[in-house]
């Protein structure tokens, strides 16, 4: 969901049945080695605009 969509965290870690948005950050920093912030621009596609 950080990448597919434009949710911000806290409705993405309520989403997933996380109690708070810093307990996701938390666990998804010990599964993957950074933050979901750190993450998100790393991952997310590129947006392309018409010229």
């Amino acid at each position: 969901m950080l990448v597919t969509t434009n949710l911000p965290m806290a409705d993405i870690a309520e989403k997933l049945g996380f109690h708070s948005a810093s307990h996701f950050s938390r666990q998804f920093r010990r599964w993957t080695g950074q933050s979901p912030t750190e993450f998100k621009p790393k991952h997310h596609p590129v947006q392309k605009f018409p010229q």
